[in-house]
Parts: C-alpha cells; sequence; structure tokens
C-alpha cells in the first residue's frame, strides 16, 4: 500500500489579536520567491520567448499583489472569527463586496480566489486550515450559524431526557 503525503501552504496565515486587526504572514510565493523572476532569456536570439515570459512575470506580480491586497481585506473584515473561529462572529461579507474593495469586478476576485488555501491561529494558538472562500458569508449563512448553539442544546436535552422533542418546540 502507497501512502501519498500532501503538504498545503497556505498563502496567508491570519494571526489573531484580542480586538484588533489579525496580524498577517504572507507565504514566501506571495513575499515574491517566484520561479518566474529567475529565468531568463537571450531577447535577440528568442525575441517572442522573451515577451511571453515579461508577459507571464507581470501577470504574476499583478496577481501577487492583488492576493496580498484581498488578504489584507479579507482579514480585516473577518477579524473577530481569528480570534476564537466562532462562525457567529463572522460578518457577512461577499465577493462582490471584496471586489468593490479592491475596484475589481466580482468575477476577477473568483478566479483568483478559487481554490486559494489560507491558515487562521486563534488567540488560543489553534491553527486552522480553511479556502479563502469559506471566510465569505452571506446574511442567510449567518441566520443559521446563529442557530446552531440553540439547536444543540435542544438536541442535548432530547438525548438526556430520551425523548424527541417536536418540530414546534424546535422551531
Amino acid at each position: 500500500e502507497t501512502t501519498i503525503t500532501i503538504h498545503l501552504v497556505p498563502d496567508v496565515t491570519y494571526v489573531a489579536r484580542q480586538n484588533q486587526k489579525p496580524s498577517i504572514v504572507y507565504s514566501g510565493y506571495l513575499n515574491g520567491a517566484m520561479a518566474l523572476k529567475q529565468v531568463q532569456v537571450d531577447e535577440s536570439s528568442h525575441p517572442q520567448t522573451a515577451k511571453l515570459l515579461k508577459t507571464l512575470q507581470h501577470f504574476e506580480n499583478w496577481k501577487q499583489e492583488t492576493l496580498r491586497k484581498a488578504y489584507s481585506e479579507l482579514g480585516s473584515h473577518q477579524r473577530d472569527y481569528c480570534e476564537e473561529f466562532d462562525l457567529t462572529r463572522l460578518h457577512p461579507y461577499s465577493q462582490t463586496d471584496l471586489a468593490y474593495a479592491l475596484g475589481l469586478s466580482g468575477s476577477t476576485i473568483s478566479r483568483i480566489l478559487k481554490g486559494r488555501v489560507i491558515a487562521v491561529r486563534n488567540l488560543g494558538d489553534e491553527e486552522k486550515l480553511l479556502y479563502a472562500n469559506d471566510l465569505f458569508v452571506s446574511r442567510e449563512s449567518m441566520k443559521a450559524y446563529a442557530a446552531i448553539p440553540t439547536l444543540n442544546q435542544l438536541f442535548t436535552e432530547e438525548f438526556r431526557e430520551k425523548k424527541a422533542g417536536s418540530d414546534q418546540m424546535l422551531s
């Protein structure tokens, strides 16, 4: 039997600080460590390849800068969640809201954050890996998150009393 280990390196780690914006630690990739910067092409011998390489380097620089700005804005907006990993402390925030704040289109934000992994370290020094998109929540999601503690309490009482509550009681 073969075991495959995959190590995820988050783009950013948010480190919670009590009642403050989290501190942000960017990955090597977002700090500019990029293999394309080290590639050199003789422009006189390979002008098209050199042009393509410059275009790719320009795009990577834009992408890194945009991700840094997006992560800074997102971390500031969801700082309360970072403190305790409490879903009820998330704030309604959408990709469209972030796009507006950065002066970009919603589809650009969607594409640039798709599948991106982040880490959050709470005040207790526990760390969670999340997809960046997990920090976007709607008002409807917030209502559901707010109901979780009450539902858990009701289900605990049902279990303890060994009697199922009615749907009317649960609503």
